[in-house]
């Protein structure tokens, strides 16, 4: 473990995080691409991996794994975590802009007329 870039990290080496990423940027971008079409949230993703790592590095062990082993290990788990927290956020969908008279106003779309019907019913 010695030579292991996850022991630098570990030791407190300033340049080992450094490394890290030009090492296994590309695997750990492809596995939160694969997982997420929105570059944003998989660059996201990839900051949140990359963190858990450091966080992390005082737990590998070059008995139990690769360090390629490790990191995408560590990469997929964030992924789905990150998948489930979305799936349990419930989806809304934005109201239709209306005046005080609960007609549509100016400045929205058109609304068609089971919509207002059912907003006027609600308010």
């Amino acid at each position: 473990m010695e030579n292991s870039i996850f022991h630098r990290i570990a030791n407190g080496d300033k340049n080992a995080m450094r490394d890290c990423v030009k090492l296994y940027g590309n695997l750990v971008w492809s596995i939160a691409r694969k997982h997420f079409q929105d570059a944003a949230l998989a660059e996201d993703i990839v900051q949140e991996i990359f963190t858990e790592l450091w966080r992390k590095a005082g737990n590998y062990r070059t008995d139990k794994a690769t360090e390629t082993t490790f990191v995408s290990l560590i990469a997929r788990r964030r992924c789905i975590d990150q998948i489930r927290k979305n799936q349990r956020r419930p989806k809304f969908q934005p109201l239709p802009e209306t005046n005080f008279n609960g007609e549509p106003s100016v400045e929205a779309p058109s609304v068609n007329r089971l919509d207002r019907e059912n907003l006027t019913h609600a308010l």
